[in-house]
């Protein structure tokens, strides 16, 4: 962090750190020049604007991003870890220290970014978590003694009996996905993404074939030859459980479209591939956007809403991002990006 002193223009563009001036209301006035380096992001996309805090900061962490900036008004400094989403799209995890300018002055700020090496992604779940997960397999458990007590006293009751099984059958399933949901990057391959659409195609497509539904899968011209460094597993579950998703909200007839493209960013042998779901179905009401990765938040009857949720989980782990979008009526677009390389034969002159 500069001295009080110190003027914007005698910053060493060597630090290895991003630093800004702005006001409270977050407008930035000044940022070193090494930000595009450093961060991925444009000096002059972020001087004179709030789109640093506006949108910059990863979705899930601008609560605890402004309410760390409202303790500046009682305090001369915060720190804090959240991510950021740099010019191609994607988030990485940083380091984050604001101050006053002067111990007076309530409304000059410098600001301090550090990249964290380690990225910081996801690696295990949340105490939280874990709790609504046990939370949840109690209630199961409970049901499942008041339908036992009830069939020792009427033991030819076939409708107890399918509860029962029923039940069992929700546990087993909730216990299985919490293992799922917990899981590491572990096994880490070059993933190419005409492999991965190819076995993703061979399991879903009948799927949708047995509810009348027309699935469109396109790999464009420039994703072909691109490759992810992490756990094809993972990714296939992630595209998985958010074609269901598309796959629930369509009639019969209708029709479903999973594409990917790469998006040139940075270095020639480097790119950002984007998979795009989109349906046409009824489309998530705009109040419940905002919720719809959260785990277990759903709307659907037996639904324990973990499925968007793990497959943002998933992205995010190999560096992505997952949004979601559905304007009003017209369906919904689920977009993956993802932080590619282009193959060996692509990298060849």
């Amino acid at each position: 962090m500069p001295s009080q002193t110190q003027k914007p223009t005698e910053i060493p563009e060597t630090l290895p750190c991003v630093l800004y001036k702005c006001g409270m209301s977050f407008k930035i006035t000044f940022v070193s020049p090494n930000s595009q380096d450093i961060l991925g992001l444009r000096p002059d996309g972020l001087v004179g604007t709030s789109a640093f805090s506006d949108e910059r900061v990863f979705r899930s962490d601008i609560q605890y991003t402004s309410d760390n900036l409202r303790r500046l008004k009682e305090s001369d400094s915060i720190s804090m870890f959240h991510r950021i989403v740099n010019d191609a799209g994607l988030p990485f995890w940083v380091a984050h220290t604001l101050r006053r300018l002067h111990p007076d002055d309530n409304q000059q700020l410098w600001g301090c970014i550090i990249p964290l090496l380690d990225d910081r992604r996801i690696r295990a779940v949340d105490g939280q978590t874990v709790s609504r997960f046990i939370h949840k397999l109690g209630n199961h458990l409970q049901l499942l003694s008041l339908v036992s007590n009830s069939l020792r006293k009427e033991a030819e009751s076939s409708k107890d009996l399918e509860t029962l099984q029923e039940t069992i059958d929700k546990i087993i399933d909730l216990t299985r996905t919490l293992s799922d949901y917990n899981q590491e990057l572990s096994c880490q391959s070059d993933i190419d993404f005409e492999d991965l659409f190819a076995t993703v195609s061979g399991t879903q497509l009948p799927l949708f074939a047995d509810k009348g539904i027309t699935l469109h899968i396109a790999i464009g011209k420039t994703a072909c030859g691109a490759a992810v460094r992490g756990d094809a597993a993972m990714l296939d579950v992630a595209i998985t459980c958010i074609l269901k998703n598309a796959l629930e909200a369509t009639e019969s007839g209708g029709r479903v479209s999973l594409e990917a493209e790469a998006l040139p960013y940075g270095a020639t042998n480097s790119s950002v591939v984007q998979i795009r779901v989109t349906d046409y179905g009824c489309g998530i009401p705009q109040e419940h956007l905002n919720k719809i990765v959260e785990p277990f938040f759903t709307t659907k009857k037996d639904h324990d809403g973990l499925g968007l949720s793990m497959a943002s989980r998933f992205v995010e782990m190999h560096g992505g991002f997952l949004t979601i979008d559905s304007p009003s009526g017209q369906g919904t677009e689920a977009v993956i990006r993802l932080p590619v390389r282009l193959s060996r034969e692509r990298l060849q002159p």
